[in-house]
This record gives C-alpha cells, sequence and structure tokens, in this order.
C-alpha cells in the first residue's frame, strides 16, 4: 500500500473510532515516512494528550518530546511539556520548557504566549523577583497596568531582602491604572530587570532568565 493510500487507510478507521492511541501512532508514523513531519507532529501531540488523559505522564512527555522534534515551530507543545513535568512534581524541568516557551514567543513576537508562559513561571516559581518583574513587564505593554502593579509590589518585597535600593525603585515606579503607561514607566522596569539580572549573573554565575538591555 503508497504512502498516501495508507494515511487514508489510517484516517478512515480513525473516523470511526479517534482516540485510539494504536491508530494514531500507526498514522503518526504513515506521515513520517511520507515526510509530513508537520502532520506527524500533530499527531504524535493527540497520543500524548491521550497518556495525559489516562495519567500516563511519562510516555506524555515521550510523545510530546518526539514531537516538538518534528515539528520546532510548535511552541505549545513547549507549555504541554512544562505542565506534564509540574504533574510528574519535576519543578526544574516545567520551569525549563517554560524558558524555552517564553524565548520562543519572544522570538515570535507572541504577545499572548509570553504572557501565558511569564505567569506560569511567576506561579512556580513565586519567590523569584526577576520573574514577578518581567510579568510586570509584560502585563505593562498589554495596558494591564492594575496586575502590573501588583507584580511589581510583590516583586518590590522580595527585593527588600537583598536589594532594597532595587526595591525602592520598584515601589517608586507609579502605574495609575486610569491613564495608558508611558515609555519612561518601561525604561524603569527595563533597567530593573537588566541590573537585577547582571547582580544574579555576578552572585551564582548564571543567568536564570533572559532580559532585553534597556537603551
Amino acid at each position: 500500500m503508497s504512502g498516501k493510500k495508507l494515511i487514508q487507510h489510517y484516517e478512515q478507521l480513525l473516523a470511526q473510532d479517534p482516540k485510539d492511541v494504536r491508530l494514531l501512532q500507526k498514522l503518526a508514523e504513515a506521515f513520517q515516512k511520507a515526510g509530513e513531519n508537520i502532520k506527524a507532529a500533530a499527531t504524535i501531540a493527540r497520543v500524548a494528550e491521550s497518556y495525559e488523559h489516562d495519567g500516563f505522564f511519562l510516555k506524555a512527555v515521550a510523545q510530546l518530546k518526539q514531537a516538538v522534534k518534528l515539528d520546532p515551530e510548535r511552541n505549545d507543545i513547549n507549555l504541554r511539556l512544562a505542565d506534564v513535568h509540574h504533574k510528574l512534581q519535576l519543578l526544574s524541568e516545567a520551569i525549563a520548557y517554560l524558558h524555552i516557551g517564553l524565548r520562543n514567543a519572544q522570538r515570535k513576537q507572541d504577545a499572548d504566549t509570553c504572557l501565558i508562559a511569564s505567569r506560569r513561571l511567576t506561579e512556580l516559581d513565586p519567590t523569584n523577583p526577576q520573574l514577578r518583574l518581567a510579568y510586570a513587564r509584560l502585563l505593562l505593554r498589554a495596558d494591564r497596568k492594575e496586575e502590573a502593579k501588583a507584580e511589581l509590589v510583590a516583586a518590590g518585597k522580595l527585593l527588600r531582602h537583598g536589594h532594597p535600593d532595587l526595591a525602592a525603585a520598584a515601589d517608586a515606579v507609579d502605574l495609575k491604572t486610569d491613564v495608558a503607561w508611558t515609555e519612561s514607566e518601561l525604561a524603569t522596569l527595563n533597567a530593573l530587570t537588566f541590573e537585577l539580572s547582571r547582580r544574579t549573573t555576578l552572585e551564582q554565575g548564571l543567568l536564570q532568565v533572559d532580559f532585553e538591555r534597556p537603551n
């Protein structure tokens, strides 16, 4: 049976039972053999969804890793990998995949995904002031000033322990929720995130979060 006919065969069978994991795997293999990696990745992602639904998280991780290799542009898969690793209580791996998702979203200028990934990072690592500041900056860009102010307040409290000067700078950012944000406010946030990143790099020898350098 030719590749195209084999694909049609499995698609017809799946029309009768869309959740048959074995058939989905066969269809993914057929797509790969036909050189249709994007469709193969989408099909493998469906296999992973089934495994995750049934609680087989390690199997889901293996399938998602395979899918994102076939279609690296599927940034949503990185976020799903973060979620599944979180369910496995593998916090560092979950955070790593969120960082990958955030960087990819920044590269694509995908503001919505940037916000989602950044928010999840603050949820997984709530005592990290760098993440709070980064999320506040994204919220500010989205004109969600009330939420941005809340993140700034949280960051300021965290910074008081080791960086009181930066805490004062964060507290001084006056985000009035009834007016649009200004470039000066964004510049202040950029400067804060960059300076905190610089200090963390000096203290720990590694940069945990990628921030843009202020002009």
